[in-house]
């Protein structure tokens, strides 16, 4: 009897193990397993702002390439509000099983960190992510008005310091504010800032002449470049819009060392796993390497960069020191 007791117990016990290993192993699978079944349902894309931007077409076009090559809807999520950070953080604190990620940008995740530094609601724009790669780059033009004489950057530098003139932003501490008071910085010219509310009103007074001179996305100004209501200068980036061809970059022009230009990529929240961020940066590089979707993308004024995960994270981390130097330097943060 002791015995038949003995086992019976024994039995028991492993019984018992056994099923609590099972338990255990179920609800923690392995991240190859993970891997090699991901996508098996929708996966939420986030983006941080309205309906209808930049950063919402580029991440719906994205979007729609990722679903038909995964085999799974990839839904665009407008969490709008608060620079950005609304959606930011609604990424930064979600599960990290690759199902739901975040397209942000230079503005949600440069700019808006330092313009709200020191809040500890604000996600941590590097720390609390997983980079998986970067969707575009949005060269700026800096344009004039046509009653503006100059039609170089010398030329603009010269006539900034023999009159007043005034450059437009869509708002203090916006990219096209920072680009305005970097032209400043390096060149010595002697233009004064106006913010707008939006790109709308400040787009408005550039083409009445109440302003002088704005940097804006190339897309937005192009149809105004082609009636003549607007002088192009130069373009940022590295190298010259296949849109504004005989423009030349700042760098052509004479300008070293600038270098703000807009960008889009995709993130997930920190502690994806490794394997799920890779699969969706492969995805990512072959669109870069798909001619007709770039050339998609081009019509459009955008670039298609290729870049991998480490290569993201070292631009942000690269942006968030130099930034953060320029940011107080430039006074900005007023």
């Amino acid at each position: 009897m002791k015995l038949f007791a003995f086992l019976s117990l024994s039995t028991a016990r492993w019984r018992y193990a056994t099923a609590c290993a099972v338990a255990v192993a179920a609800a923690l699978p392995s991240a190859p397993a993970l891997a090699s079944d991901y996508p098996n349902k929708p996966v939420r894309i986030i983006v941080p702002f309205p309906p209808g931007g930049g950063t919402d077409a580029m991440a719906r076009m994205f979007a729609d390439k990722l679903g038909k090559a995964m085999g799974q809807p990839f839904v665009i999520d407008n969490r709008a509000g608060a620079t950005g950070t609304i959606g930011t953080n609604a990424v930064a604190a979600a599960v990290p099983d690759g199902y739901t990620l975040l397209v942000g940008s230079f503005s949600s995740h440069v700019l808006a960190p330092l313009t709200l530094e020191g809040d500890a609601k604000v996600a941590d724009p590097v720390k609390d992510f997983a980079p998986i790669g970067m969707l575009a780059y949005h060269p700026m033009v800096l344009n004039v008005h046509p009653s503006v004489k100059a039609s170089t950057v010398s030329e603009l530098v010269a006539e900034t310091k023999a009159r007043p003139m005034f450059y437009a932003s869509i708002g203090n501490g916006s990219l096209f504010h920072f680009a305005g008071a970097e032209f400043n910085q390096l060149t010595g010219a002697a233009a004064t800032h106006v913010p707008y509310r939006g790109a709308a009103p400040a787009l408005a007074d550039l083409l009445g002449g109440q302003v002088h001179m704005m940097f804006d996305t190339i897309q937005s100004s192009l149809p105004h470049i082609r009636k003549g209501s607007l002088k192009p200068i130069a373009v940022t980036g590295t190298s010259r819009s296949p849109l504004l061809p005989d423009v030349p970059t700042l760098a052509e022009a004479g300008l070293t060392g600038f270098d703000v230009t807009s960008w889009v990529g995709m993130l997930a929240p920190a502690g994806t796993p490794p394997e799920i961020v890779s699969k969706l940066a492969g995805q990512l590089d072959k669109l870069a390497q798909d001619r007709e979707f770039v050339a998609q993308a081009a019509k459009t004024g955008t670039d298609i960069p290729r870049t991998t995960p480490d290569e993201f994270r070292e631009i942000l981390i690269k942006d968030q020191r130099k930034y953060k130097a320029q940011f107080h330097k430039i006074n900005l943060a007023k």
